[in-house]
């Protein structure tokens, strides 16, 4: 299921998308809020984004696979709730705001 997910994505963005490629995005972005984030709040929205696209992969990853990711973005996760203030309303309208705690 991974596979497809990230084909999808790849289609959708019309270049490659992998793993490393979203855990790195979300690294990136997260590197960028401690320094001080200097992008409009559109550019934010996308950089969450990125970190939804990794939550679908390990919604549909298998045991191995999801565990392997959560290793990764656990830490980055933490540095994310260090580095950024917890808002009084999300960003966007999630169904699920504990699952998708990042907006």
């Amino acid at each position: 299921m991974v596979k497809k997910k990230l084909e999808e994505f790849s289609q959708r963005s019309k270049h490659n998308i992998s793993i490393r490629y979203l855990l790195n995005a979300w690294e990136e972005t997260i590197e960028g809020i401690e320094a001080g984030y200097e992008y409009s709040i559109y550019d934010y929205l996308n950089d969450l984004d990125r970190r939804d696209l990794i939550q679908e992969l390990i919604d549909v990853a298998s045991d191995k696979t999801k565990q392997e990711i959560l290793a990764e973005i656990r830490l980055l996760d933490q540095r994310f709730i260090a580095s950024t203030d917890l808002a009084n309303k999300p960003l966007r309208e999630i169904i699920d705001v504990e699952k998708h705690w990042w907006w």
